[in-house]
């Protein structure tokens, strides 16, 4: 094997870097090494080929791996980011370094301290540089923070408070089983090691610490999750604390520092640095003028930070946002000839990863017992080695923990003549039932009827852990993992299978991946079904891949879908041309196709600021699809369930589809109404136009055609409009032939579609 001169020995040389792992954070990377002057990304390595694959793609990158060992003998590498869950760095890193190869690891460093010194040893002993990426010490709020500090402006430093309050999704939504929800300190190391850096840095180790942590919840898995933490310590006269709260809710993170002369803010969410002081001015002026210099400074600091956002957009600069920004020169210290930066040193990430864990330690957690659930215990069923769910399938979860999803005021016997339909009750011995995209929202709720009415059901998951333990202790449910992207793992789980539910989508932004991963996809399974000979195979579209604007009127499954589908948003576009596919597949060669197209899904296990309303910022603003004075499609998600396993069982309904939209109930602003009332809040509403969301996405358009973004299509009134969903739908053909009856009275709908969800989200 080749191997390439260290970095930092040859430091004029265009080095060669390549990525571990091709995950969320290997983007954020792979954006700030293009900005990194002297550095070229020649390789992603990824043990899932498709997630690599679509990074070299997007980036441009000419090397595509599958495994660490091809990569570093294929390639000629200066340095190798290591992007992968921090229990696997040791090994990876381990690797590298004894390829000679220099390491740049994404925070934690390691998840043993023993594990940190090793590798700092390695280094060392091969003249290697080893690095690990606390970007978060470069942003420029710290640097300003950090200046001030050391050059005496604050005096001596009395207190500092380093608060992280943000909401955690996967504690709510999963995946359940990632390293840092498998044992309940992981988080300190994953998440906390941000503010326990920033700590050290600023004052080292504190002599006295104590630790708190509360609000637990219990996981799907079974394992205990504390979404607050308190630590209090001392650093000789200097008291120093640290607040953590992974609660969903306004998002704060910042450093206040107090000091004998002067009194200091790093606030990372808005990018602002304040610094009060006292001025030469009487007392009773003081106030005023300190708050006028803090407004003036605020306002100066917002000005830059939006003509930064507009330069990025405009592609001047290729840095981007500042977290962006504080990436890029965490790797600007790492890939500079001059010594090593402390603040990105192994010596550093090493200490942070010793005091997240007597921290841990300090906490004194009860003893990790499994939680109690019926039937046997599945809470270690998550495989540690198993790696990131594949990019472009979401099979995200949002189950309550705590409470199963309640299959009440559901008659599985309801047919059109009023007598018990055949497929109430599975009768025993049939054949398993094969869900794919069981782990998602809609999934985990067919997943609880199909038991709840006998059936035996296979999930094909890339997790056991994504599906809730109420469910995996069911003898009714066989879990298979594999992938939807090998033939292999899908011939596996059909066998013995007469029916298919696939409701398994892609979870992409650029047309190339909706191609792959929900276009080719759907090809593929539906190719593996007629292999497996299934008799029933049922697709879920959606009504999206409908036009249902203004001029749209009665829909049925009579009316095509949009004829003007290019126009529309890529997932529209990309179900309808599934649709398109299948349908061709059943009449040439016999696939028993039946598609069901959802409205939009509400309920339990579901976000209640749904899109369907209108574009929610955040938790806090939406803004309404037009007016919002028009009724909704709206349905719950148990109806959707009961009406794909009346497809599943129908007869003579092959080559036919249906949609599953509830009656007309609630406008915008009613469910709006509906969703303060709930939560005894206020929600911000903005009517917006539709013009102006046209307007808009044109003003953002007309900047990537001057900066040649790969993603330039042209907006499309039609499909902004079409938003509003002004369509009314008719769904008697579904209620006619399958028995389909939806929730169809107002109290219902918000009992179970908006404020259930809701008591999901703020338990």
């Amino acid at each position: 094997m080749t191997v390439s001169t260290p970095a930092n020995q040859n430091p004029s040389a265009n080095k060669r870097v390549a990525l571990l792992g091709a995950g969320y954070i290997a983007d954020w990377h792979a954006k700030a090494l293009q900005s990194v002057g002297g550095v070229e990304i020649v390789a992603v390595c990824d043990s899932y080929l498709a997630k690599a694959e679509a990074l070299a793609r997007n980036f441009g990158i000419p090397g595509v791996y599958g495994s660490l060992e091809a990569m570093l003998a294929a390639e000629n590498l200066d340095a190798v980011h290591v992007l992968t869950p921090p229990d696997r760095h040791f090994h990876s890193a381990h690797i590298v370094l004894e390829a000679d190869v220099n390491v740049f690891l994404e925070k934690p460093m390691c998840d043993r301290v023993e594990d940190c010194d090793a590798l700092v040893q390695l280094a060392a002993q091969r003249g290697l540089r080893i690095g690990v990426s606390h970007n978060f010490l470069f942003a420029d709020v710290y640097e300003k923070l950090r200046r001030d500090i050391r050059s005496g402006v604050l005096g001596v430093l009395d207190d500092i408070t380093i608060t992280w309050h943000r909401g955690l999704p996967q504690a709510v939504h999963g995946p359940f089983d990632t390293w840092m929800l498998r044992d309940p300190h992981n988080i300190l190391i994953e998440v906390g090691s941000h503010s326990i850096a920033h700590m050290l840095h600023l004052i080292g180790v504190p002599e006295e610490l104590t630790v708190h942590a509360s609000n637990a919840i219990t996981l799907p898995t079974g394992k205990p999750f504390y979404r607050h933490w308190q630590v209090d310590g001392l650093k000789g006269r200097t008291a120093v604390h640290l607040r953590f709260s992974f609660v969903s809710g306004f998002p704060e993170y910042s450093i206040r520092v107090r000091g004998s002369l002067a009194s200091a803010t790093a606030d990372f969410e808005f990018s602002t640095y304040t610094l009060d002081q006292h001025l030469p001015s009487d007392p009773d002026f003081e106030t005023h003028g300190i708050v006028v210099a803090r407004a003036k400074s605020l306002k100066k600091q917002a000005r830059r930070t939006l003509w930064t956002y507009i330069e990025s957009k405009a592609k001047l600069t290729r840095r981007g946002s500042p977290y962006g920004v504080s990436i890029a020169r965490a790797m600007d210290a790492f890939y500079s000839s001059a010594p090593l930066d402390e603040r990105i040193s192994g010596h550093l990430g090493a200490q942070v990863i010793r005091v997240c864990k007597t921290l841990g330690q300090l906490a004194n957690l009860p003893a990790d017992e499994p939680a109690t659930v019926t039937g046997p215990d599945f809470s270690s069923a998550a495989n540690p080695e198993e790696p990131a769910p594949l990019k472009g399938h979401d099979f995200s979860s949002a189950a309550n923990p705590e409470e199963p999803a309640s299959l009440k005021g559901h008659d599985f016997s309801r047919a059109t003549n009023g007598e018990k339909a055949s497929w109430a009750l599975a009768p025993e011995g049939t054949p398993p039932v094969l869900v794919l995209g069981g782990a998602g929202f809609i999934g985990k709720e067919l997943l609880r009827q199909l038991i709840a009415s006998g059936h035996n059901v296979r999930a094909l998951v890339r997790s056991t852990a994504a599906i809730p333990a109420d469910l995996r202790a069911s003898p009714n449910l066989e879990l298979v993992r594999g992938d939807l992207g090998s033939n292999d793992d899908l011939l596996r789980a059909m066998q013995g299978v007469d029916t298919v539910l696939h409701l398994a989508r892609a979870n992409v932004k650029t047309w190339a991946d909706y191609r792959q991963f929900e276009i080719e996809a759907s090809r593929r399974v539906a190719e593996c079904a007629l292999q497996a000979a299934v008799k029933r195979f049922v697709y879920t579209g959606t009504i999206d891949s409908y036009y249902a604007g203004a001029a749209a009127g009665t829909i049925t499954e009579a009316t095509p879908l949009d004829p003007k589908i290019e126009q529309r948003n890529l997932y529209a576009r990309a179900k309808a041309e599934s649709e398109r596919i299948l349908l061709r597949m059943h009449r040439e060669q016999g696939l028993p196709l039946v598609i069901v197209r959802p409205g939009i899904v509400i309920g339990r296990g579901g976000s209640p600021f749904h899109w369907g309303v209108g574009m929610w910022w955040n938790d806090a603003v939406c803004q309404i699809w037009g007016a919002g004075k028009n009724k909704l499609g709206l349905v719950l998600v148990e109806d959707i369930a009961a009406g794909l396993i009346a497809a599943m069982h129908t007869p003579g309904i092959e080559g036919r589809d249906f949609n599953l939209v509830g009656p007309p109930l609630l406008t915008a602003r009613e469910y709006l109404d509906a969703l303060d009332k709930a939560g005894n809040m206020r929600v911000q509403r903005h009517p917006t136009p539709i013009a102006r969301f046209y307007l808009q996405d044109m003003m953002k358009w007309v900047v990537k055609v001057a900066v040649r973004h790969p993603e330039r299509r042209l907006p499309s009134y039609r499909d902004w409009e079409s938003r509003t969903g002004r369509a009314i739908f008719d769904c008697t053909a579904a209620q006619r032939v399958l028995g389909w009856q939806p929730a169809a009275d107002r109290e219902t709908l918000i009992r179970q579609g908006i404020e259930a969800p809701l008591r999901e989200l703020l338990d």
